[in-house]
């Protein structure tokens, strides 16, 4: 309850106190706006605020002076003034002090979708729409449109755009992995279908796979993060139709994805991997980032669903190095239906970028992220600077998160074209489309090809060959994309007062009796309709009440 006055709060004092607060705002005089890349001249003061990171910098440059910031001077004419910073636990709550006292900066960065709505609705963001068409070279837009479309219908609120930030990744593709030598010692190919998956993961558990002479392995990897983590279980809830984290379109209602009968079909199911060893008996307990992966490369789990940047992963690459001829075969899989399976893609934008009416050059945003792509993206321009400094003594320093702890660079999308350009150069050798990031990556895959990476012991370009390779993770994320082998959230609005009151009390339960319900600690038929009583009585049907409403008037 304290959290839901809490923002019940901030939101009227957004609708009231900014008005009021209007008139106190410094609008800084208009500078020339030249080109998408000219810069201002004389030099524009821009102020912002920004959240404070434990980031390494090389020598000679700091949090206020940086390889980012000194090229946003160099080549934009744009200085910074921070207004505040402050450590990232105290971020979010130093926004929502100076949005209630209607106290707002030039720029306005990491507002969540709850803010970005309540200011735009009332007149303090400019509408970014003619400038984009004026002023942006290419990547913000496309990133709006790619997909279906899914980001700008977002940040869209009566036909005009305001800002932008991290949106619904839809290439973040999802799939079944499995170790090639233990297939091999069971007499498997990889699985493509529900079936041959379920039939592998009995072999793994059976059959010796490993050559030990005990019972000592597991089919499918897992951990308490449950549906998230490293080994999340979502995708083999989506083998079922089953999609527990996203709103669902039946009929003409939203439901919950959790509250479906194709969800209890799926716990089912992994009840019985469960009785059967088929998942380690502490599976429940595993840390998704310590023991989770721990349990990979001690060689005692053979296969598990995974995310994209699997092979990159330090227990993988392990097993790699440790057992020379053998890697991780991955399958974007079929599901009980025998179609291929759907990954969800959860409605979420964070991290928005915006900003304030009253500022003199509104296009100002627009060209940050004009300089964001030259530097990052474009192959006749990008520096590798950028994204990562390799120090005189061989250390290599991030230099992306200066960028993306500021503004957050909202291409979600990067690994999967970067992907189309390495398969490209490896297939052609033709690197001339490559920029300094894509090169590191193609680089990685040759030394890969060479056999000489595992002589060398150096793990870095089996997870460049295998993420940016043909057929790799990034390539699935093309396949996925390109047959719409994705199911998108179907509630896109911003947070509801339900679901700022009761979502995180409701996660938590539902995790809490679904793992009961696997493990045997709760039968299945009266766990299920506990967990339809406590979300039915525990804020589940305001939530969906609040959701509906939004579906009949969007």
């Amino acid at each position: 309850m304290r959290k839901l006055l809490i923002v019940t709060l901030v939101l009227l004092f957004v609708a009231t106190a900014l008005f009021a607060g209007g008139a106190q705002q410094t609008t800084a005089a208009a500078r020339p706006v030249g080109g998408p890349l000219d810069p201002y001249e004389p030099p524009l003061t821009v102020t912002t605020w920004r959240g404070l990171n434990n980031r390494t910098y090389v020598d000679g440059q700091s949090f206020e002076d940086n390889i980012w910031t000194r090229a946003i001077e160099e080549e934009l004419g744009i200085v910074f003034d921070y207004v505040w910073t402050a450590p990232q636990n105290e971020f979010a709550a130093k926004i929502n002090t100076s949005l209630a006292a209607g106290d707002l900066p030039n720029i306005l960065t990491k507002l969540n979708l709850e803010q970005y709505y309540s200011l735009a609705r009332v007149g303090r963001l400019a509408p970014q729409n003619a400038l984009l068409e004026q002023f942006d070279i290419g990547e913000v837009r496309k990133y709006l449109d790619f997909g279906d479309g899914v980001n700008r219908r977002m940040m869209t609120i009566d036909g005009e755009v305001y800002g932008w930030g991290q949106g619904p990744q839809v290439m973040n593709v999802q799939m079944f992995s499995a170790r090639n030598d233990w297939l091999d010692n069971v007499g498997r190919d990889m699985p493509q279908t529900y079936e041959e998956i379920v039939d592998v993961l009995y072999a793994f558990t059976n059959e010796d796979p490993n050559r030990s002479g005990r019972r000592d392995t597991y089919g499918l990897g897992a951990s308490a993060a449950f549906l998230g983590g490293g080994m999340p279980l979502q995708p083999y809830f989506a083998l079922h139709k089953s999609y527990p984290e996203i709103w669902l379109e039946v009929g003409n209602q939203l439901v919950f994805g959790s509250t479906t009968p194709a969800t209890k079909e799926a716990l089912a199911s992994l009840r019985r991997f469960h009785a059967d060893n088929v998942m380690s008996p502490e599976w429940p307990v595993f840390g998704a980032w310590s023991e989770a992966p721990d349990e990979v490369a001690r060689g005692r789990v053979g296969a598990a669903f995974v995310p994209q940047w699997w092979h990159n992963w330090g227990g993988v690459t392990q097993t790699v190095m440790e057992n020379p001829g053998m890697i991780w075969e991955h399958v974007f899989p079929r599901g009980v239906d025998g179609d291929y399976m759907k990954v969800p893609v959860t409605a979420q934008v964070t991290s928005i970028n915006a900003v304030n009416s009253s500022f003199g050059n509104p296009e100002v945003l627009v060209k940050l992220y004009n300089l964001h792509y030259m530097k990052r993206a474009n192959p006749e321009t990008a520096d590798g600077d950028f994204h990562t400094i390799v120090t005189a003594d061989g250390g290599r320093v991030s230099t992306f998160f200066y960028w993306n702890d500021f503004f957050a660079a909202h291409a979600v999308d990067t690994n999967p074209l970067l992907s189309r350009e390495v398969i490209h150069a490896l297939e052609t050798g033709d690197t001339s489309r490559l920029n300094p990031e894509a090169m590191g990556y193609y680089n990685g895959a040759v030394e890969w090809l060479s056999g000489e990476a595992l002589t060398a012991g150096n793990d870095g370009p089996y997870g460049n060959y295998r993420s940016f390779g043909p057929g790799g993770s990034n390539d699935l994320a093309w396949f996925m994309l390109d047959n719409g082998h994705f199911i998108i959230d179907a509630f896109q609005g911003a947070p509801t007062r339900a679901q700022a009151q009761f979502a995180g009390d409701l996660r938590s339960m539902r995790n809490e009796l679904f793992i009961q319900m696997i493990v045997g600690e709760l039968d299945l038929d009266a766990g299920w309709d506990q967990w339809l009583r406590y979300w039915e009585n525990n804020g589940g049907r305001e939530w969906t009440e609040q959701v509906n409403e939004w579906h009949r008037n969007r």
